[in-house]
């Protein structure tokens, strides 16, 4: 059984122990002691980082009793020094203890009970039993816990007995065990919990609720706590700061201009899908006319640069429009696309070429016998010449 030191202190950052079991499993160092300060994941909380001696401790589990510290490395002695990363530590106190203050402020304001709880690296997560709450009712919430907050009220952690439990107020009924560990939030929030947490609700500062969606029935809510909270509206303030120079606009400008620019961009767009579907039209019987001149059977051209898709709807209007085969070419910076293309009553089968072509340049692609799209690197030239040459030898 373990002496968990966190217990009685959270803020304790280094302590003394003694090793009472190494283990290794697959590779991995794990080390027993007789007391520790690390915290095991459990309760929604995630687990400790920080050294025994100058061994670093990735990950704390918990077995029964018996809490194992993973190490980097194997350890050896028989007096060990543990510390804690205290930055890891003091974030997901703030993040344990405004959890507790959104699930107070969430029973005390609309009488809704919390149901489970994830505090993740990056963000935590709240899950309240309803199907949907307004915003206005979430804000409410997230205001009183941030009451709370300012008043700066006593956090305090203690075992009870099990059988004094019916007399108290508890936010939640924990399972009968021999003791059970209570963390109370001064006249607001009583409630069993193992985890770790501030002194006072003030060095929590602040509790935001970011997004909520509805998960399997229950409602789950997104949230950050302390420095979280204080970095992620920093980060707003920047990119707010960053639209008010691009756009010109006050900060309550923004949202307006760019549903103003949206707009613009919905017409923009309309009007370039009419210009494109008209070069389209135009760039297909240019090709297809000059064939003609040339009385060849087939279109080949090479473009620089533009959109596949444009290229694709040029291929397929010659080929569904005349009697004439397509080949396109699109060449980029270090690559380029190769469009083969015929009408479906053409007898030719594209994919025969692709040896001519692989012997040439490597390629990446395939297709159906009257369409075959690939990919190649550096120039197209070589190719193109096949290619040329192919639709010859199949005039």
């Amino acid at each position: 059984m373990t002496e968990r030191l966190y217990y009685a202190d959270s803020y304790l950052k280094e302590f003394d122990a003694e090793p009472v079991n190494l283990l290794e499993e697959g590779g991995k160092f794990w080390v027993q002691l007789d007391r520790t300060a690390f915290y095991p994941t459990s309760g929604g909380q995630m687990h400790d980082t920080g050294r025994l001696n100058d061994v670093r401790v990735t990950d704390v589990i918990e077995k029964e009793d018996v809490i194992l510290h993973e190490v980097a490395e194997k350890i050896t002695g028989t007096h060990l020094k543990g510390k804690i990363d205290w930055e890891r530590r003091f974030d997901f106190m703030q993040q344990h203890t405004g959890f507790h203050l959104l699930a107070g402020a969430f029973l005390h304001q609309l009488r809704l009970e919390t149901l489970s709880s994830h505090l993740g690296e990056d963000i935590s997560t709240i899950d309240i039993g309803a199907a949907s709450v307004s915003g206005t009712d979430i804000h409410r919430a997230e205001d009183l816990a941030n009451q709370i907050i300012a008043e700066n009220r006593p956090v305090r952690a203690a075992f009870a007995d099990p059988k004094n439990l019916p007399e108290l107020p508890l936010r939640k009924i924990p399972p009968v065990k021999t003791k059970i560990r209570l963390v109370e939030i001064q006249d607001f929030d009583l409630d069993p919990c193992g985890g770790t947490h501030v002194r006072h609700t003030g060095e929590v500062q602040l509790v935001k609720i970011v997004r909520w969606e509805k998960v399997r029935g229950y409602l789950r809510l997104y949230f950050y706590a302390g420095k979280r909270a204080v970095r992620h509206y920093r980060n707003l303030w920047g990119l707010t700061r960053d639209l008010n120079l691009e756009l010109s606009a006050g900060e309550d400008e923004i949202l307006a201009r760019v549903r103003d620019f949206k707009s613009v961009l919905k017409v923009q767009k309309k009007e370039i899908q009419q210009l494109k579907e008209f070069w389209i039209d135009l760039e297909a019987k240019r090709l297809t006319d000059t064939a003609g001149e040339k009385g060849l059977d087939f279109c080949l051209h090479l473009y620089e640069g533009i959109d596949p898709a444009d290229a694709r709807q040029v291929a397929q209007k010659i080929v569904r429009e005349t009697n004439l085969s397509a080949a396109i070419f699109i060449k980029s910076e270090k690559s380029w696309r190769l469009i083969l293309a015929h009408p479906e009553k053409d007898t030719i089968d594209f994919r025969d070429w692709l040896d001519d072509i692989r012997v040439i340049r490597p390629v990446k692609g395939g297709g159906r016998p009257s369409w075959v799209e690939v990919l190649g690197e550096g120039s197209p030239e070589e190719v193109l010449k096949r290619v040329t040459a192919k639709f010859n030898e199949n005039g």
